[in-house]
């Protein structure tokens, strides 16, 4: 079992979200909605490898779509980590070289 870390980017992109998706479809959906989004992010915790690797863009960076969010994620063997690196709107673009300051960033964020 991996350890799901998510960083301070990502959680502040699932807040940002959050408030969007309350402001335009109300607080029911928004609350049922990142339930089911949190729900995806915790059971990378069994599978992480579940999902192909997009190394053309990072090596060993992950996407898991959920509805209109991406779930960008990176794995870190050797501390059995899963590292949400980020959890943008399907209309957002999160840029290589973004992703990359995120994975080496020494403080990776709270652990679920």
């Amino acid at each position: 079992m991996y350890h799901i870390v998510v960083t301070p980017e990502a959680q502040q992109e699932l807040e940002r979200e959050s408030a969007y998706s309350e402001s335009r479809w109300g607080k029911a959906h928004a609350k049922k909605y990142f339930a089911q989004l949190r729900r995806k992010i915790k059971d990378l915790s069994k599978a992480p490898h579940a999902h192909r690797a997009h190394d053309d863009i990072l090596p060993g960076l992950r996407l898991l779509h959920h509805k209109g969010s991406v779930i960008v994620y990176w794995i870190n063997e050797a501390r059995k980590q899963v590292i949400i690196l980020g959890v943008p709107s399907i209309y957002r673009e999160l840029s290589r070289e973004t992703l990359q300051g995120r994975v080496h960033k020494q403080d990776m964020g709270a652990i679920l």
